[in-house]
């Protein structure tokens, strides 16, 4: 924006601002808007924290349990080759038989 540009919409704002100053009915309309533009901005902001914090906190324990279960599998691997019972691989690992039978196999 040009400097004559910015001045000439600075001159619009200080006349609105005039117009509005010295009549009441406008005053209130613009406190009203006001009002409202900064309730939605307040609504918005809101929703975005909660939804960023709720989608942050889900993927959070998402990997938290992605993370459990690779440690998982590589503990029941190690297991598996140094020849320990698959009954203690089960407990220890907290797998199911189908989890562990499915590792084998891959």
């Amino acid at each position: 924006m040009q400097a004559a540009e910015k001045s000439l919409l600075i001159a619009r704002v200080l006349e609105t601002l005039r117009k509005i100053s010295g009549n009441e009915a406008m005053r209130l309309e613009a406190d009203a808007r006001e009002r409202f533009l900064n309730d939605m901005v307040d609504s918005y902001n809101t929703g975005y924290k909660t939804g960023f914090d709720s989608g942050f906190d889900s993927g959070f324990d998402d990997g938290k349990k992605e993370g459990d279960a690779n440690a998982s599998r590589r503990m029941a691997l190690n297991m598996l080759a140094d020849g320990v019972p698959i009954e203690k691989i089960l407990r220890y690992t907290g797998m199911t038989s189908e989890q562990l039978a499915a590792l084998q196999a891959s």
